[in-house]
């Protein structure tokens, strides 16, 4: 399993540590929770495109040609 350290204000501690007592949980299981839930509902996110690429193919948000008739 990685290992990840967060910094964070007194304020924000206490209120996560009140959280995952009353959730029966340690700080760091609530911190597991509450990322699986936040990222379980994200869509995948497409791999990024190097700026160099933007216009390189039809699709693309630069060039919104139809690739057979050149139309928009």
């Amino acid at each position: 399993m990685a290992s990840l350290t967060i910094r964070m204000n007194d304020d924000l501690k206490q209120r996560l540590h009140a959280q995952a007592v009353r959730n029966g949980r340690s700080m760091a299981e609530e911190v597991r929770q509450m990322l699986r839930e936040a990222l379980m509902h994200q869509q995948p996110s497409p791999p990024a495109v190097a700026p160099e690429f933007y216009g390189t193919y039809p699709c693309s948000a630069n060039n919104l040609t139809s690739p057979k008739t050149g139309e928009s």
